[in-house]
């Protein structure tokens, strides 16, 4: 990931799009796309613009191809207006439609119970402060078209771990972990592009922005296969406690953990 926003600036800019924006719950056939195939009109509002994401919402809603989509758009914008007119007068739906600085950001069922930004943040931002005092880092936060995310480095979890006996790094196709870092990513979506996520991970010392997770086996750590001998020669180098479980998989390739506190003994 990269570094982004400061903590700081992350909370300037949630603060500043929560009075910026709006949300619109009415019939499909309230939305009129127009003939540029860019600007929606939402009835009794006014002209907005479409995201990229917005545009795909709006493509899968009316099971149009996104490549075909893309291609009026590109080429015969007044044809795919045609297309999204009709097919929303014909068939009819309550859609919920996210607005921000004057774009449409989110073309939404008007079921969709969103978490917004704002009010995750109220929830979590005073507790990351708080363990900042404990050694608590924040590595790195960003808001974008879709997710808001921040990662933060928890020191408590960190683990020195030490090359089994009798195997000697970079020999053959030996390759060790010394050190992983404990990490947590927080992450969530106001648009429908994924759900509320607190995802404990870990980091390799020397790539310490690639997180291995219980929910993405990213090819940063050692092949659980190496990991697992590992286990099996220094157990003392996984300690387990009834505060946090930690699993070596062999198919996901990479080590996953859930707890508060991650403590030996």
């Amino acid at each position: 990931m990269k570094q982004g926003k400061t903590l700081t600036e992350l909370a300037v800019e949630i603060e500043r799009q929560k009075d910026s924006k709006h949300d619109y719950i009415a019939e499909s056939r309230a939305f009129t796309l127009q003939d540029n195939g860019r600007t929606m009109e939402i009835e009794g509002v006014g002209p907005f613009g479409l995201t990229q994401h917005a545009r795909q919402q709006l493509a899968t809603k009316l099971d149009i191809p996104l490549a075909y989509f893309d291609r009026l758009q590109d080429k015969h914008p007044a044809l795919l207006a045609q297309n999204v007119n009709e097919l929303a007068r014909r068939e009819p739906q309550r859609n919920m439609v996210r607005t921000l600085d004057g774009n449409i950001r989110g073309f939404l069922s008007d079921r969709f119970r969103p978490l917004d930004n704002f009010d995750l943040a109220d929830a979590v931002l005073p507790i990351i402060t708080e363990y900042k005092g404990e050694g608590l880092e924040v590595a790195s936060c960003e808001i974008t078209e879709t997710r808001m995310y921040i990662k933060v480095l928890l020191p408590w979890l960190d683990r020195e771990l030490p090359v089994p006996e009798g195997l000697k790094m970079g020999v053959g196709h030996n390759w060790f972990i010394r050190k992983i870092i404990g990490s947590m990513v927080i992450s969530n979506s106001e648009v429908g592009a994924g759900a509320l996520n607190i995802i404990p991970a870990c980091l390799r010392s020397n790539v310490p922005t690639s997180p291995c997770s219980a929910k993405k086996a990213l090819d940063v750590c050692t092949s659980a296969r190496r990991l697992s001998m590992v286990a099996r020669k220094c157990p003392s180098t996984f300690p387990m406690t009834r505060s946090g479980l930690m699993t070596l998989s062999y198919g996901q390739r990479c080590v996953m953990w859930c707890a508060p506190r991650w403590t030996a003994g």
